[in-house]
């Protein structure tokens, strides 16, 4: 949930693809009339995914190119965790109704019935 406003007297909330709701603490008819038309009005200037996409050009235009360099110790998880991705998928069966989701998810049990690895593995753009 999106907290848009929160005051003393008055509390907004925002879920996505559901209808802004407004509350005021009073009972007046005068906070009825200004909730509508609050609403009204954050629900004609909502627009969250026009914000996420110039998040999302800003980080890959301004951010992604002006990252320092990865230290050694970073490298190294990096490539340590690639080589466990690699010996995982190459044991481990994939969980049966995931074939189609955007989420590869992978299961691997010991042969002796001790450890278990779970992993999953996504896409992400």
């Amino acid at each position: 949930m999106i907290s848009a406003m929160k005051t003393g007297m008055i509390s907004a909330s925002m879920k996505k693809g559901l209808k802004t709701q407004l509350m005021i603490k009073s009972n007046s008819r005068a906070n009825n009339v200004f909730s509508k038309i609050l609403n009204q009005f954050c629900v004609r200037f909502q627009k969250d995914n026009v914000i996420d996409a110039r998040r999302k050009a800003d980080f890959i235009k301004n951010l992604i190119p002006n990252a320092p360099p990865l230290t050694e110790d970073e490298e190294e998880m990096i490539e340590e965790s690639m080589k466990f991705v690699e010996d995982v998928t190459s044991r481990a069966k994939r969980i049966a109704g995931t074939v189609n989701e955007s989420v590869e998810k992978f299961l691997y049990r010991d042969g002796e019935g001790g450890a278990a690895v779970g992993m999953t593995v996504a896409k992400i753009d």
